[in-house]
């Protein structure tokens, strides 16, 4: 048996992102965002890195949970193309407001 493996080094990138998605929020209730950039600083093998652009890097705020109207402070998440994973994202958290939808 012949086993070959090709070992690449980790790099990290930051990019910036200016959009965040809602997932999960309920069609009786509205989203207000914030404007805010967030930086996302992720790693992954070199080719991974080396590939990818702002736009590949998917903000969001899960608002599952949430039934009412309010204010509330949610956990900023990102989805990622495989074989890369967050470093860290800034800010990590958002003040969102919640409102009836028309």
């Amino acid at each position: 048996v012949t086993v070959v493996v090709q070992i690449e080094p980790i790099s990290t990138a930051s990019f910036t992102r200016d959009l965040v998605y809602t997932q999960n929020l309920l069609a009786t209730l509205k989203c207000d965002l914030p404007d805010v950039d967030i930086d996302v600083e992720v790693s992954g093998s070199e080719t991974a890195i080396n590939g990818m652009a702002a736009n590949d890097i998917i903000p969001y705020i899960d608002c599952s949970g949430i039934k009412e109207p309010g204010e509330y402070t949610l956990p900023l998440q990102v989805t990622l193309p495989a074989n890369v994973s967050v470093v860290n994202i800034r800010p990590a958290e958002i003040t969102v407001t919640i409102e009836a939808a028309d």
